[in-house]
């Protein structure tokens, strides 16, 4: 069975893989500024976050210092925010595909990307850019799935947490998914690294 540790690594890959995915082929394919809206806020929450909760851990540790940079509870802030831009992500991209021109490829030539909102962009290969809004539709779907899990993650090893001088959601999952300082047969381990400071 994985460990937390690795199912939180898994889960970021993958979540990495589907935003760089499927914001290329919604902006690429289908040419959707609709549907880049979400995804560029998506990108740049990705961009704010991620890096700087893996490497800002290992980098401080080696100087003997703690972080909560990517504290429970930031990282589950961090989670919500990005199922509420694919959420939007799979209703916009739904719409589109449910569309009147994606029902009547055949009697459109071109069509302005929406009928309910209008940003003037013409849409020249429909059938291109109905088949692509479907395609973002599914993986708008499994990203929500992944995040789901993810949520799943942090409240497993919050629920887990042993430690008796923070609270688990103020802890940074690099130390929870290790299980740090956990009571262990009535004992309690603690590191004892000389100049550990809490950040």
């Amino acid at each position: 069975m994985m460990s937390s540790k690795n199912i939180r690594y898994a889960l970021i890959t993958i979540h990495t893989i589907l935003i760089i995915l499927t914001t290329l082929i919604s902006v690429l394919l289908a040419g959707s500024f609709t549907n880049f809206i979400p995804h560029i806020v998506a990108c740049g929450v990705w961009a704010t976050y991620i890096p700087t909760a893996i490497l800002l851990p290992f980098s401080r540790r080696n100087k003997g210092e703690r972080t909560r940079f990517d504290c429970a509870q930031g990282e589950m802030t961090y989670v919500v925010a990005q199922g509420i831009c694919w959420f939007l992500s799979l209703i916009l991209s739904a719409l589109q595909a449910d569309s009147r021109p994606c029902h009547e490829i055949s009697s459109y030539k071109y069509a302005v990307e929406s009928e309910w909102i209008q940003f003037d962009g013409v849409i020249w290969n429909m059938g291109r850019y109905c088949h692509t809004n479907i395609a973002t539709a599914v993986l708008s779907g499994i990203h929500l799935l992944f995040l789901a899990a993810w949520v799943w993650v942090i409240v497993r090893v919050v629920k887990s947490w042993r430690g008796t001088d923070e609270k688990g959601w103020k802890v940074g999952m690099w130390r929870l998914v290790r299980g740090e300082e956990r009571d262990m047969g009535g004992r309690r381990w603690r590191e004892s690294q000389e100049g550990l400071n809490k950040a």
